[in-house]
């Protein structure tokens, strides 16, 4: 997959993603391209909302917009930081909500960015998972992690809807979406 980095109506970065982990792009382990020496990378898709979701990678903010639907996201190409905030708030008035990794990476950048910014909020990601599904909390890293762990869920209980339940496969479907939360 490749997500391209538009700025000024030019494709000045890009960074990809293989489905297989064990290809890498060019050198070992390269996933991005620079363009242009911009340093600032930043994709999203509409600012134009009162609030944007902060993420910090690509396949995390997708995750999220197909759980929610939502288009009101920002994903950086590294760690959110202080360069990832004032780009944004170049772009946008909106209120921006930090949606940080649960590695520890992410929560010691979370951590310094509240220091730092004391107006900005953040959806406490790890509390959630904590309350809503404590056996997993160890499991789940980021929203692409969430994202997967709906869908499997979503998988099982269809079948067994399916199944046990004598439903016809999208009846099962439209139940188990439902009770999980999950969407195509």
């Amino acid at each position: 997959l490749i997500f391209p980095f538009i700025q000024d109506n030019q494709t000045t970065y890009f960074s990809n993603r293989f489905i297989d982990d064990s290809k890498t792009f060019g050198e070992k382990n390269r996933r991005f391209a620079n363009l242009s020496g911009v340093s600032k990378k930043l994709y999203y898709w509409d600012l134009n909302h009162s609030k944007v979701y902060l993420f910090e990678g690509i396949i995390d903010a997708l995750s999220y917009y197909q759980l929610t639907g939502n288009d009101n996201f920002i994903a950086t190409s590294q760690i959110i930081g202080k360069d990832s905030i004032e780009k944004i708030n170049e772009l946008t008035k909106a209120k921006i909500i930090i949606v940080s990794d649960l590695d520890e990476p992410g929560k010691e950048a979370l951590k310094a960015i509240v220091k730092e910014y004391k107006d900005l909020s953040f959806f406490d990601f790890d509390n959630y998972l904590r309350t809503k599904y404590p056996a997993l909390k160890p499991k789940i890293k980021d929203f692409n992690d969430y994202l997967q762990y709906l869908h499997d869920d979503f998988i099982e209980r269809a079948s067994i809807m399916e199944f046990d339940g004598n439903l016809s496969r999208s009846q099962a479907e439209a139940e188990a979406m439902k009770i999980t939360g999950y969407r195509r």
